[in-house]
Order: C-alpha cells, then structure tokens, then sequence
C-alpha cells in the first residue's frame, strides 16, 4: 500500500511537471513568434522612415530657390552665363557604335555626335 502510494504520487509529480513543461514550451513559441512579428514591424519602419527621409529631402530641393531657377530657366529657355547647351540632332540609336582605340579618336567620336 505505501509502494502504492508513492507510484502514484511519482506519477502524479511526472504529469504535473509534463504539462507544466508543454506550457512552458508554448510559452517559449509564443514569445518567439512575437519577436519575429517585431523583427518585421521593425524593418517595415525602417524602410519608411528612409522613404521619409528621401521625401523630405526631395522637398528641401525642390522648394529652394536654385530649383526654382532651373525650372523657370528650362521653361524659358534661358541659360546662365557659361552654360553650354548641347542639341542632338539624331537620335542615339542611329549612331554606330564607338570603336576607340586613343584619346584623339575619342575627341573624334564627341565631335561627331555633337557637331554633325
């Protein structure tokens, strides 16, 4: 009978610490997928605080004076003084490609696209 006793109670102690351990277990997956779910919240607000920060500064530049300048220039057609303006007259396509083989026949080459 007292053999009996402490069978039980021995068992009653493995279930005890079995379901106590299964709990733990769960507790444990629970807290790890709430770390992954804050790993990608993370990473999600990064990603637009960078957005953010590019918007903002896209909106510093185009709300300055030299942006204003350009635009009113460009839509003018007004350049600044020592402003080269460059007009293809054949599309980029249509030319033959590039054979260089020194500096004199680079010049060669812009001449040609540029000039004629």
């Amino acid at each position: 009978m007292h053999n009996l006793k402490k069978l039980a109670l021995t068992i009653l102690i493995i279930l005890s610490a079995t379901i106590l351990s299964i709990k733990a277990i769960k507790n444990i997956r629970n807290a790890l997928n709430l770390v992954n779910i804050y790993k990608n919240q993370e990473r999600a607000l990064r990603k637009q605080y960078i957005q953010l920060i590019k918007k903002q500064l896209e909106l510093e530049y185009v709300s300055s004076p030299l942006y204003k300048e350009e635009q009113l220039r460009n839509s003018l057609n007004y350049y600044k003084k020592g402003e080269k303006v460059i007009i293809f007259t054949k599309p980029l396509q249509e030319l033959p490609p590039p054979q260089i083989t020194g500096a004199q026949q680079t010049t060669n080459l812009w001449e040609k696209i540029l000039l004629y």
